[in-house]
Parts: structure tokens; C-alpha cells; sequence
């Protein structure tokens, strides 16, 4: 299937390892264009390296730092555009749910897990309007089935997550006249290196795998790849009629719509 990807321009938040990496990874082999992302340059530049050794180097651009900051976002846009020459697809892969779980947050930590995962989001596709507006570009939000039911995560990181799927329905319906569809992914329990169930897998792997076999129908972890396909159709041709939706990859834990 040819998603026509050839020659765009992908734009990925949080690229230089696990679901984002392997996004910017499936853009790749689909002929587009990558901009690697991250806060850390030696994370970026060893990403940059492994990816150039499978594609050709002048379609991948490396930047990093604080994708936070309104001012980095518009510097990145502005070597996305000097290099590339367009801006086609966003892919707003930015948050954090290392927090505390108790309900007694104070105000301090409830801003801390907005602005990293919601706040953040919503300027890199603010910033990113006027390059989109131009080619009928897409943004998506990766979002969590954290934001779509109460799974035991920190309840300030639940409320963020569900507010960026609120807010990507927003802007679907603002932006559709411009010709730009928005749309969320809402991810799962995915595994690969460095990741938090990585990480609770190595301190008590039988309880891990026990919850994983009674909560998830297919019984098992998803990959970074399966959600990596999941954004590349969402953002592909093949779904130019699909805008302000949430596509939730997670074997199916979740029961409510």
C-alpha cells in the first residue's frame, strides 16, 4: 500500500528513542523526509547515526533541545523549512507520567504534568499551523489510554492525557476549514529498552507479566512499530476523511468507547 509519503516532510517530537524513534523510522522507509528530535544531543546524534546507516542521510535532520519552549519550536521549524523546504506532517510525541500517584498533589505538580504533556503538545501544533495550512498538512497528538479511562496512573498525568484528546477534537474542528486534520494515538503498554515497563519488568518481572495476561486480551506488550503503523495511517492519505479521532493501540485493554 502506498501511503504517499514520498518526498513530505515529518516533523516528530520526541524522536531519538523508543515510540518515537520508531516512528520517525517507519516515516523513513515510507520515502518521507525526518526531523529527529530530543532533549539530549548525544541521544539525537547517536538516533541521527543509526538512522543514516538504513536511509539517506540528506532526508533526516537531527535537532535538539526544549521543545517546551515556544522559542525552540519556531527555531525548529524555521531549519525544517530552510532545509526541507515545506513542513507536511507533526507528530506531538511529548510527555511524561513519572510523578507521583497520591491524590494530594500540589499546584506545583499539577502544572509540572500540563505543561509536559499537554502544554507542550498544543504550541508545537500552534507553531506549526501556518507550514500546515499550506500543503493540507496533519498533526497528531500521542496521547495514552491513561487520558481515555482511570488506569492507576498519577491522576494529574490521567487528567493531561485526557485533555489532549479533548483538545485535538478541538482544533480538529477549528482547523478543518484550513485543510489540516488533527488526530490523537493513544497508546497502550509498550515495551522497549529504557522504558518504565522496562524498568518494572526487571524488578518484578512474574507480577508485571501476570497483570499483563489479565488486563490486556492479546496478552502481551505492544511494540513501538505497532503504534509507529498506527500514526503513519493516520496521518497517510488513505485517512484524508479522518479528523478529530483518537486511534487507541492497546490489544484491546481498554472497554470504554
Amino acid at each position: 500500500m502506498d501511503l504517499e509519503f514520498n518526498d513530505k516532510v515529518v516533523f516528530v517530537a520526541g524522536s531519538s528513542q523508543g515510540i518515537g524513534r520508531a516512528i520517525a523510522h517507519s516515516f523513513l522507509q515510507e520515502g518521507a523526509n525526518v526531523v529527529v528530535t530530543g532533549r539530549q544531543p548525544d541521544a539525537v546524534e547517536q538516533c541521527i547515526k543509526e538512522l543514516k546507516e538504513k536511509h539517506e542521510p540528506r532526508r533526516i535532520l537531527g535537532l535538539s533541545g526544549d521543545l517546551t519552549s515556544t522559542e525552540h519550536i519556531r527555531y525548529c521549524f524555521r531549519e525544517t523549512v530552510a532545509r526541507f523546504g515545506r513542513l507536511d506532517v507533526v507528530v506531538a510525541n511529548i510527555g511524561s507520567g513519572r510523578g507521583r500517584i497520591d491524590y494530594d498533589l500540589d499546584d506545583q505538580e499539577w502544572n509540572d504534568f500540563f505543561q509536559v504533556n499537554l502544554f507542550s503538545g498544543v504550541r508545537l501544533v500552534r507553531e506549526a499551523v501556518p507550514y500546515l495550512k499550506e500543503k493540507q498538512g496533519v498533526a497528531i497528538f500521542i496521547s495514552s489510554i491513561a487520558g481515555i479511562e482511570t488506569l492507576g496512573a498519577p491522576v494529574a498525568y490521567e487528567a493531561a492525557k485526557a485533555a489532549v484528546v479533548a483538545a485535538a477534537k478541538s482544533l480538529a474542528r477549528r482547523l478543518g476549514a484550513l485543510n489540516i486534520r488533527i488526530n490523537t494515538v493513544a497508546p497502550g503498554n509498550i515495551l522497549f529498552p529504557g522504558s518504565t515497563w522496562d524498568r518494572k519488568l526487571s524488578e518484578n518481572r512474574e507480577e508485571i507479566l501476570t497483570f499483563i495476561r489479565n488486563n490486556v486480551p492479546m496478552k502481551r506488550f505492544g511494540t513501538p512499530e505497532e503504534v509507529a503503523a498506527a500514526v503513519l495511517f493516520i496521518a497517510s492519505v488513505k485517512a484524508k476523511f479522518i479528523t478529530g479521532a483518537c486511534l487507541v493501540v492497546d490489544g484491546g485493554q481498554t472497554r470504554g468507547l
